[in-house]
């Protein structure tokens, strides 16, 4: 499987945050209930990896579900922010290690 296009939009998505990042100073934060960068990469992370796990339920032959609500979910982001937020991430990275975790879905 070709996966060339989206390893291409991670790596525009990663790009954003990265300019996000750089502007978030300048920038107000979210109207009220709005969600910054790090929380939309959050989101994104979390309904990609409850995406592959689903993937691969289907795949080894198991009857699959699919529930996305853990990716909208406040207290969750709210935690998964806290312990990635300042840590080194792929959205601030370039180069080689980026486009590896924009490869599995990373953040």
């Amino acid at each position: 499987m070709d996966t060339t296009r989206l390893q291409d939009a991670y790596a525009r998505l990663l790009d954003a945050a990265a300019h996000a990042v750089q502007r978030a100073d300048d920038t107000p934060a979210p109207p009220g209930g709005g969600w910054d960068a790090d929380r939309i990469l959050t989101h994104i992370a979390l309904a990609a990896a409850a995406t592959l796990a689903t993937a691969a339920t289907v795949a080894s032959g198991a009857r699959a579900t699919y529930d996305n609500r853990l990716s909208h979910d406040d207290c969750t982001t709210s935690r998964v922010c806290t312990h990635t937020v300042g840590t080194p991430t792929c959205r601030t990275g370039s180069g080689a290690r980026a486009r590896r975790c924009a490869r599995w879905g990373q953040r």
